[in-house]
């Protein structure tokens, strides 16, 4: 059986990465799709974009990648990350997805404003958005998804690994010392590996 693998915010955390991939063992018919924020934080983000990109796995646009997209040209970090990646690398960055939906799935970075269609999602929405005003109250945005389709999703490290009704949040803080986190669609399974070490310390993005 063909699965579809979806793995959570890896932030340059390279060898943790590659543990994961191992556990997983990811046979030639299965789909591997990053959820976004291959960059930044932890030591090795040129390796993480390398293995990715040119392994053909799909990745979406996370605010990381967002940020390079928009600062590779006068922000000194982006500059010196934009010299180390490839033209191949640098390119495929340029051009990641900023969701993907499919009939039983839908695939994003941060999630979605449940009240709108997902296609009339703001750009920022997609990236990071976190709680929805309702009622005069902030709540998580998956709260208020109500979809058949299962939104698998990261951006949030603060929350850890999340399962609520039709959604999975897998952005378990690997750079932070926590965990790396996959879900495999069809089997409704999780896989983890620990992180190796704590590379940063817990921030919010």
């Amino acid at each position: 059986m063909s699965r579809t693998i979806f793995v959570g915010d890896v932030h340059g955390c390279y060898e943790d990465l590659i543990l994961l991939i191992g556990k997983i063992k990811p046979g030639k018919s299965d789909r591997l799709i990053f959820v976004g924020d291959l960059i930044n934080k932890g030591p090795r983000p040129v390796d993480v974009v390398d293995f990715v990109a040119e392994n053909g796995f799909t990745c979406l646009m996370g605010n990381h990648e967002d940020h390079y997209v928009r600062l590779h040209q006068n922000h000194p970090k982006y500059i010196a990350l934009r010299k180390s990646l490839s033209d191949f690398c640098h390119q495929w960055i340029l051009n990641l997805p900023l969701y993907i939906e499919e009939k039983n799935f839908i695939a994003v970075h941060a999630g979605l404003d449940a009240r709108l269609p997902l296609a009339q999602n703001s750009r920022d929405n997609l990236l990071t958005i976190r709680g929805i005003e309702e009622g005069g109250v902030k709540i998580p945005w998956y709260q208020l998804y109500q979809g058949s389709k299962t939104v698998v999703y990261g951006h949030w490290a603060k929350q850890g690994l999340m399962r609520y009704q039709n959604t999975v949040g897998l952005d378990s803080g690997c750079v932070y010392g926590g965990r790396l986190s996959a879900y495999i669609l069809e089997t409704d399974e999780i896989i983890q590996v620990p992180a190796i070490r704590t590379y940063e310390k817990p921030g919010d993005s």
